[in-house]
């Protein structure tokens, strides 16, 4: 989950502050129908406890690393009990295809590549009227993602990320 800590930091964070915190939202073994609730409420929580926490004092540093600490613990305990454990990360609504360091705007935008299996990042296409899901799974896991129907009703594979070149003529 992306939560947006500056201003709700104590003493606020400058807008004009660069890069993010990221942190870990776990909903451990929820049935579909709670999924949303349980995300909600594990939200809500966040943004009340932990904003308030990170006040860029030195105690902040050990609160940080027992955080970590149990996100750490939690995901071994996922790994050695046979979990599945996805991650979801949304980068919807970050000007991402608004970035021009000289050549022009991005004509596509991604990840690099990912280690980490089970994750998806969400993201607006370039035109801003979709979403695209840039996901890494075990391979077998993939095979069964790509060919799910329901999926298939509502999303549609990226054939390439090559746009506007000729792949067959190496340019």
């Amino acid at each position: 989950m992306a939560v947006d800590l500056r201003k709700r930091m104590v003493p606020p964070l400058s807008q004009k502050c660069v890069g993010n915190l990221v942190w870990f939202l776990f909903v451990m073994n929820p049935e579909l129908h709670d999924l949303v609730f349980k995300i909600r409420q594990g939200l809500c929580e966040f943004r009340e406890v932990y904003p308030k926490k990170f006040g860029g004092k030195e105690k902040d540093l050990s609160f940080i690393f027992e955080c970590l600490k149990q996100v750490t613990t939690s995901v071994s305990e996922s790994n050695s009990i046979d979990q599945s454990l996805i991650m979801y990360a949304s980068w919807c609504r970050f000007p991402m295809y608004e970035a021009d360091f000289g050549w022009g705007k991005p004509i596509w935008v991604t990840t690099s590549a990912c280690p980490v299996k089970n994750a998806i990042v969400l993201m607006d296409t370039r035109d801003g009227d979709g979403i695209e899901a840039i996901v890494n799974m075990k391979e077998n896991d993939m095979i069964m993602f790509e060919h799910e129907l329901e999926l298939l009703q509502y999303a549609s594979l990226n054939p390439s990320i090559i746009v506007g070149h000729d792949v067959a003529n190496g340019f």
